[in-house]
């Protein structure tokens, strides 16, 4: 199972009231309520939320995968369930407000999403350390890095999050943009970037080191695609970078890039990267 973990929870954590299928089922007939009240007759922002409300419901399924796949027990996978559901609750409140999903331009959406949270009183019948864990995946899941602070629990499911989202933008990525690409005119979704046949330097240069790199320094969409291609380096679980390639969605997102040989360079060390780790860790 590769470098699955099985159990991180110490005593006094989580073990005293693990979460319940009636509790999830609850959060989730909230979310449904939440996200159903966003939509109106604006078929440009209909289209945008319903990218993410799809997406959630995606992550959720993954975490859930994921959660079996790392040999976790039933609470611990209605726990993932809830922060797959909820990590991306900031979304739509977001694009409400400021009609961008760009958080350099907007406001950063997994705080905002851990601030709906509290104001809704969504996690009120949870235990206190669940309701912790929940935020802060929530909280860190689009950050450059995991918090250096979080430990165990709240790490372990931080970590689970930052896979799933990956990997269900990946999925997101090859089919969007490939619909994009086919007819930029008639597209109904927010293209955050300029779409020209250029990549900037910086960019290729941090992937292939596997650097992060500053969201506000990106100037073309392909300076997008090839840093949401550097995030596999960012990948903690095997069971994911498995799922991924068997899905075959990083060779697809290369096909819509211009074909230079920086791209290249990045496509055959991500490539390389994929398939020594998969050979590593089974």
């Amino acid at each position: 199972m590769g470098n699955a973990i099985p159990c991180v929870f110490g005593p006094g954590e989580i073990e005293s009231a693990p979460m319940q299928k009636q509790q999830a089922d609850t959060i989730e007939s909230w979310f449904d309520a939440y996200v159903t009240g966003f939509y109106n007759d604006d078929t440009f922002a209909n289209a945008n939320w319903k990218m993410k409300e799809d997406h959630s419901r995606r992550v959720c399924g993954e975490m859930v995968r994921l959660a079996g796949a790392l040999g976790l027990d039933a609470a611990r996978k209605q726990l993932a369930r809830v922060i797959g559901l909820l990590h991306d609750v900031g979304r739509f409140e977001q694009f409400a407000r400021y009609r961008t999903y760009s958080d350099p331009r907007s406001v950063s959406h997994g705080p905002l999403g851990v601030e709906i949270i509290g104001r809704h009183n969504v996690l009120k019948a949870l235990d206190p350390a669940e309701a912790r864990i929940i935020e802060e995946a929530v909280g860190c899941h689009g950050l450059l890095a995991i918090p250096p602070q979080l430990t165990g629990d709240e790490l372990f499911f931080a970590k689970m999050i930052r896979d799933a989202d990956k990997l269900d933008v990946y999925r997101v990525v090859a089919a969007y943009y490939t619909n994009y690409k086919k007819d930029p005119a008639s597209f109904p979704l927010e293209i955050e970037l300029p779409d020209e046949p250029r990549c900037s330097p910086h960019v290729v240069e941090n992937v292939l080191a596997g650097r992060q790199t500053d969201y506000s320094t990106l100037r073309t969409l392909s300076d997008m695609i090839v840093i949401q291609l550097g995030w596999v380096y960012d990948i903690h679980f095997a069971a994911t970078v498995r799922r991924i390639d068997q899905l075959g969605l990083l060779d697809r997102i290369m096909d819509l890039l211009p074909h230079t040989e920086q791209i290249e360079r990045v496509s055959q060390s991500i490539r390389a990267y994929i398939k020594q780790r998969i050979a590593r860790e089974g």
